[in-house]
């Protein structure tokens, strides 16, 4: 049995996550405790979570729209327009 330190209850120690740091190799604050601590941490800073997230956010999005392209291209309709304005654009110069 261990006491959390945030909501002192006595509780097994299969409650408390891992920490190599401590010498009992437990957190001081319980599973539950943690993750109402982590829930509220995040709300309160999205924009650290946004920054971590941005890259997986944009690979992900790039990805999508990679395939959306090709189905699009591969469309008769829009293969006839995609002509219509390359020449124009080439004209243009």
């Amino acid at each position: 049995m261990k006491k959390c330190y945030t909501c002192k209850k006595l509780k097994n120690l299969s409650e408390f996550g891992k920490n190599s740091a401590k010498d009992d190799n437990l957190q001081i604050n319980c599973k539950c405790c943690y993750n109402k601590y982590a829930r509220d941490y995040k709300k309160r800073n999205p924009d650290v979570y946004l920054r971590a997230n941005a890259k997986k956010s944009k690979e992900a999005v790039t990805e999508y729209q990679k395939a959306y392209q090709k189905i699009y291209r591969a469309r008769p309709e829009n293969k006839a327009k995609a002509k219509i304005y390359q020449k124009k654009y080439h004209e243009s110069f």
